[in-house]
């Protein structure tokens, strides 16, 4: 799927459960959803896991990694499912997206594909 949200969560579960809904009621396009709990004590490993979704892939770190060593692991959890014009959208656990986010975000980068990294 070319659409691909990446988060990172520590703590804060009752942030992750609106980001996450705010994502299955305002996403248009197929996407998947890649989650890594970075050392949660809240409660949200034990919500994360029994989350089940088709598009929904779900990793915990034994440590907290930080947020590089983070978003770098759920770089190297996308990359090898990632089409050549697949995008990796970083989101805070504590987003919320609007309705066709993902319309604006991939005619934008239609109409401007030197953005991004």
């Amino acid at each position: 799927k070319r659409v691909n949200l990446a988060i990172l969560t520590y703590n804060a579960l009752p942030y992750t459960k609106l980001c996450l809904d705010s994502i299955e009621r305002n996403t248009r396009n197929e996407y998947n959803v890649f989650v890594l709990d970075n050392g949660s004590t809240d409660g949200s490993r034990e919500w994360l896991s029994s989350y089940k979704r088709t598009n929904f892939y779900y990793e915990e770190s034994s440590q907290n990694l930080g947020v590089p060593g983070g978003r770098n692991r759920l770089i190297e959890i996308i990359a090898p499912l990632l089409p050549d014009d697949g995008f990796v959208i970083f989101l805070d656990n504590d987003m919320e997206l609007k309705p066709g986010w993902d319309e604006d975000f991939i005619s934008f980068f239609a109409e401007h594909p030197e953005a991004g990294i």
